[in-house]
């Protein structure tokens, strides 16, 4: 259940960066939001024993969102 709240958040900070009534603060703020919520689906993943899925979240973070800092930890994590 959890997942899925972070997948829910994921898919609305994807809608709010499609706006361009953003500058560019708030554009970095909802990025690492965005980055926290796919680390998080990556975390619930490598709980329940699935590496390959928690692998593809953590490696997301760094293909959508590199310059976040949760980017590095991704990639050491993946």
């Amino acid at each position: 259940m959890e997942q899925s709240l972070y997948a829910d958040a994921e898919a609305v900070y994807l809608q709010v960066l499609e706006s361009k009534q953003l500058n560019k603060r708030k554009t970095r703020d909802i990025q690492g939001s965005l980055s926290l919520a796919i680390y998080r689906q990556g975390e619930q993943a490598q709980k329940d024993n699935n590496s390959t899925i928690a692998i593809n979240h953590y490696t997301r973070i760094v293909r959508l969102l590199p310059d976040t800092e949760l980017a590095p930890t991704g990639l050491f994590d993946a």
